[in-house]
């Protein structure tokens, strides 16, 4: 239908304008997030009460999964508030027919294409950093705990291992027939659980490591619950690997003069502010979306560089460009699906 084509070509529109102001200007307009809220409102009523009064439930189950993830995504600090707004807008403007042909699991599958958009781009970046890069201190200088990265790989690999299991134990052949995708949703929550395992209080690490171990001799409903997946052993390896090689070339070296806001600053940065007389200084280490500098954060650490303890030279976090993956996630489902249901 012509309509749909109208909403997709206005989708493309937003993905271009939101990747050009997150690359000039570190963020997305808000003006202009709201003004095609209001259009996409528009067209797709128009659309759904032409041609789809019947087909609401795909579509509204789909938009309130695009809310909720997004908004799960702001509060662990993995997204920018724009990218959070960008997410939820084009989820807006993705045609009825697709959500339709792609079922509940639409969000999903898009949010797994971003996520594996983005991780692929910090390795590639980090191997290019290795290969080609002329900053010879974007390597962490922290010393590795072999013990930790041990405990923390199991923990991983626990948490895969019983949601594997109870997935077996109570989806069982929806399970096995859409295996590739949960393939794919499991490699997402490695991804999102390996940024935070190292939180999780040992305590709690140990007794989820100690409920895998249980399921190999434990019986639910008559059925063994312990199966040992070779895919999911392999993956959370490379996965659990490549964050700590990766890990390493996460810091960027700039001029302090260099700062913009929205930018955050590495760690090791911030700890060197603690010995300073200077008052107002940053001092959040968690290196997420919460520890993004505001406009006096810049004029302190400006002020820092030029006392006594200060130095030109800074690092900060290499950033992600969301906006893009997320802009091309939706893209590539959309234009996947539409071909799918022309074929």
């Amino acid at each position: 239908m012509i309509i749909e084509y109208i909403i997709f070509g206005i989708l493309l529109l937003v993905c271009v304008l939101s990747i050009y102001f997150d690359f000039k200007e570190n963020r997305i307009p808000n003006k202009l997030i709201l003004i095609f809220i209001v259009i996409s409102i528009i067209l797709q009523t128009i659309c759904i009460v032409r041609f789809y009064e019947i087909n609401l439930l795909h579509y509204g189950w789909c938009i309130l999964a695009s809310f909720v993830i997004s908004l799960w995504f702001y509060v662990l600090k993995i997204w920018a508030g724009g990218d959070t707004k960008l997410f939820f807008l084009l989820s807006l403007l993705v045609p009825v027919s697709v959500y339709n042909a792609g079922g509940y699991g639409s969000i999903i599958a898009i949010v797994i294409i971003i996520y594996s958009l983005s991780f692929i781009y910090i390795a590639l970046e980090s191997m290019f950093l290795v290969l080609f890069g002329k900053e010879k201190n974007t390597v962490s200088r922290e010393r590795i705990n072999v013990i930790s990265l041990f405990v923390g790989w199991i923990s991983m690999f626990s948490i895969i291992g019983l949601i594997n299991n109870i997935c077996i134990v109570f989806l069982g052949k929806l399970y096995s027939e859409y295996s590739t995708v949960f393939l794919f949703l499991k490699v997402m929550i490695i991804l999102i659980v390996g940024k935070y395992v190292s939180k999780i209080y040992l305590p709690i690490r140990i007794i989820i490591i100690l409920m895998y171990i249980f399921t190999f001799v434990f019986f639910i409903y008559g059925k063994t619950v312990f199966t040992f997946d070779l895919k999911d052993f392999l993956i959370v390896s490379i996965v659990f690997a490549l964050r700590i090689w990766a890990g390493k070339y996460n810091y960027k070296k700039i001029k302090v003069d260099e700062l913009k806001k929205g930018m955050i600053l590495a760690a090791s940065t911030v700890i060197a502010f603690l010995n300073s007389d200077v008052e107002g200084l940053p001092l959040n280490i968690n290196e997420d979306m919460s520890a993004r500098l505001k406009d006096d954060d810049i004029e302190k650490v400006i002020e820092w560089s030029k006392s006594e303890d200060g130095c030109e030279d800074i690092y900060i976090v290499r950033k992600i460009p969301f906006a893009i993956f997320i802009a091309i996630g939706f893209v590539l489902y959309t234009v996947r699906t539409l071909i799918w249901l022309n074929t």
